[in-house]
């Protein structure tokens, strides 16, 4: 797997002929796969983003856990040197993101979200339909080596495989 945070802190704007734009920060990442996922050394991953009120700092981390288990981070488009992940932390090189007061926006089965879809159920392993995804949306708080705790919202997810 590759993955790589093109815009970690982009403005977007979203339009539509029959309803009201919206503007806000968002990211955009790429992620290519080698293997099908299904094939992924991989239990759990935990991943999110974090936006600064004003726009100012971001931050995006995958925490993977299986037999090699790896993390990724990057704040204000600096890749960060071995990331502890919690689900309510990330920590390196002197920076501390404390998510708090997250708030569950949904937590589903992956068999439930593709039973619609037909023929897709039996061409995917038991394991993948098992797959259990929960995401949060939360306030943030990051804290770098003398400098002034910066506020944000963030958004994360934690799968784990059945």
């Amino acid at each position: 797997m590759e993955w790589c945070c093109e815009a970690p802190a982009a403005r977007a704007t979203l339009r539509s002929e029959s309803g009201p734009t919206s503007e806000g920060l968002g990211y955009a990442e790429c992620i290519h796969f080698t293997v099908p996922p299904w094939r992924l050394p991989l239990h759990e991953l935990r991943w999110g983003r974090w936006i600064a009120a004003d726009a100012s700092h971001s931050m995006v981390w995958i925490d993977w856990q299986g037999p090699a288990p790896r993390s990724w981070a990057v704040l204000n488009g600096r890749d960060l040197v071995a990331p502890a992940v919690t689900d309510d932390s990330v920590v390196a090189e002197g920076s501390r993101l404390v998510v708090s007061d997250r708030q569950p926006l949904r937590s589903r089965v992956l068999a439930d979200l593709i039973r619609g879809i037909p023929g897709l159920t039996p061409l995917m392993p038991k394991s993948i339909l098992a797959l259990r995804e929960t995401r949060w949306l939360g306030h943030g708080l990051l804290t770098r080596d003398g400098q002034p705790p910066v506020p944000g919202r963030s958004l994360s997810e934690y799968v784990v495989l059945g």
